[in-house]
């Protein structure tokens, strides 16, 4: 499940709404408009957290792009092609250098170079459930801790 069905309380919207920070953000403004309209926030205190409301919208557009934005085929075929043909033509000339080291080292910068392609993979995704993904689950938490304490 996705969106709105992990959400408490809005389970049942689910299905309903297509883009929910989208939704979650018009809720927010739902409610300072509604709690100017009591009388629970004066103009200044609208004013004060306008800006913040307006600021989920732009932290989720920044997150989509960075979610949606893949690395370059180009950048991946060059790197691969790069890599392979050092690993290939590297050991040629270590070994005049180095003789029998020659095979430690070129595993050693093999590690490495290997490394270099895993990492450029994992970058292009950086949210998800694997351990080296970003925690979103712990940023929400702190958020919705922090806008709790805020609110009393």
């Amino acid at each position: 499940m996705t969106g709105l069905a992990n959400v408490a309380g809005f389970e049942d919207k689910a299905g309903v709404i297509v883009h929910a920070p989208n939704y979650l953000a018009g809720q927010v403004f739902a409610e300072l408009a509604a709690w100017r309209a009591t009388g629970k926030i004066d103009g200044f205190d609208l004013l004060t957290l306008d800006p913040h409301a307006r600021a989920l919208m732009d932290v989720c557009g920044a997150c989509e792009r960075i979610r949606t934005t893949p690395l370059a085929t180009s950048y991946r075929s060059l790197l691969r092609i790069g890599i392979g043909v050092y690993l290939l033509v590297s050991p040629i000339y270590i070994v005049r250098d180095y003789d029998y080291w020659a095979v430690p080292i070129e595993l050693l910068v093999a590690f490495f170079m290997l490394g270099v392609e895993m990492v450029a993979h994992d970058v292009e995704e950086p949210f998800g459930v694997e351990g080296d993904d970003l925690p979103l689950e712990k940023f929400c938490a702190t958020i919705e801790t922090s806008v709790r304490e805020t609110l009393g």
